[in-house]
C-alpha cells in the first residue's frame, strides 16, 4: 500500500482507537471478536523525528496565555515551566 508518510501516524492512531473500542466491546459482550487487533501500517520513521519543535511564536503564545500568567491551580504554572527547562513531555512530567 502506498500511503504518504504524513498519514501513517494518523491512520495507526485511528486503528489503535478502534482496536481499544472493540477490545472493550468484546470484554463487555457487545462483539464476538476484535477485528482491529494487531492492525497497523509499518512506520519505519523514528518517533523522535516526528516530534515538532515549538517555534518562538508558539512559546510566546503558551507563556503569555491567561492560564500561565494567572493560574488557578499550581500545576497550570509549573508543568509548562518544567517542560520548557527540562524538555520533558507532559505525560513524563505528570508521572
Amino acid at each position: 500500500m502506498n500511503v504518504p508518510d504524513g498519514h501513517l501516524m494518523s491512520i495507526n492512531t485511528r486503528l489503535g482507537c478502534y482496536s481499544e473500542l472493540f477490545k472493550w466491546s468484546f470484554k463487555n459482550g457487545y462483539a464476538d471478536i476484535n477485528v482491529f487487533d494487531g492492525l497497523g501500517l509499518k512506520d519505519n520513521r523514528k518517533a523522535r523525528d516526528l516530534r515538532l519543535l515549538f517555534s518562538t511564536q508558539d512559546l510566546k503564545s503558551i507563556f503569555n496565555s491567561g492560564t500561565i500568567v494567572k493560574p488557578t491551580k499550581s500545576w497550570q504554572y509549573w508543568l509548562p515551566v518544567l517542560g520548557l527547562f527540562t524538555g520533558a513531555r507532559l505525560c513524563e512530567l505528570c508521572w
